[in-house]
């Protein structure tokens, strides 16, 4: 695995771990939104990372 499907998988359990303690636990609002928020960041790092890659390959 590189280092943007890693982001990928990071960012995405981050992003489904605070939808499932949400449902099952009761966090406060700023805990969930700050697991939500790392979650949406690595995956956007993931993507910008990506788009920068295939440009430099064409």
């Amino acid at each position: 695995m590189n280092k943007t499907q890693i982001l990928i998988a990071v960012g995405s359990l981050f992003v489904s771990a605070s939808l499932i303690n949400s449902f099952y636990v009761h966090l406060n609002d700023s805990l969930s939104g700050f697991l939500m928020g790392i979650g949406i960041g690595l995956l956007f790092i993931s993507l910008v990372k990506i788009r920068k890659s295939s440009k430099s390959k064409s």
